[in-house]
């Protein structure tokens, strides 16, 4: 009788790299623009249909480490930015219409010189990557390394 050895089972946090290596193994060329992008098998309901292009694609790099970077891969942090913008930027709001107003629409907080919209962007852009903390009481500059601690709003603002 043969002897049968049991193969390993793959824990899930293993199965989304297995899945993507295997992905990573089958990409093709797209055509028009010569990308190696790839549709990332695992989706999730903020991003259905995601796919994925590692653009310093380097040939050293190993299936199982491209794999890993995919995993990686989202627009989470944008999609959060922007609804940090939205809510917190009354001078960026969507206009109001009411049912009064005859197809109406009124602009009320919204600047009049683009100028002023890059003020206020920047700004908070750089309020939120070294002031505002996360729930792991971390900014994100601090995150990715680029500062160990979190800067007040005076070190910004220049006070």
């Amino acid at each position: 009788m043969a002897k049968f050895t049991q193969a390993r089972r793959i824990t899930a946090e293993e199965g989304p790299q297995r899945m993507l290596e295997e992905a990573l193994a089958q990409r093709g060329f797209r055509t028009r623009w010569q990308d190696r992008w790839m549709t990332h098998p695992i989706p999730n309901g903020s991003e259905p249909e995601k796919e994925l292009l590692h653009l310093t694609d380097r040939p050293e790099l190993t299936d199982a480490r491209r794999a890993a970077m995919h995993l990686w891969g989202s627009l989470r942090g944008i999609d959060r930015f922007f609804m940090i913008v939205r809510r917190r930027q009354s001078l960026l709001e969507r206009p109001i219409s009411s049912a009064s107003a005859a197809g109406r629409v009124f602009y009320g907080n919204n600047p009049y010189r683009p100028w002023v919209v890059e003020s206020v962007l920047n700004l908070l852009r750089v309020t939120y990557n070294y002031h505002h903390r996360g729930q792991d009481q971390r900014t994100p500059a601090e995150r990715l390394g680029l500062t160990t601690r979190a800067y007040s709003l005076e070190d910004i603002l220049g006070g």
